[in-house]
């Protein structure tokens, strides 16, 4: 259990930084990905 709270703090400190646009675009792209798939399944 605190091997799991580590690594979630850890994940937690790195969110907490500088975001490159090209990281973002990135998360973007994804997430619109996933919606659309899952539009997809749902038909």
């Amino acid at each position: 259990m605190k091997e799991l709270v580590d690594v979630i703090t850890r994940e937690f400190v790195a969110m907490a930084g500088i975001i490159e646009d090209s990281e973002l675009a990135r998360a973007k792209k994804q997430l619109q990905s996933m919606l659309l798939m899952n539009l997809e399944v749902v038909q």
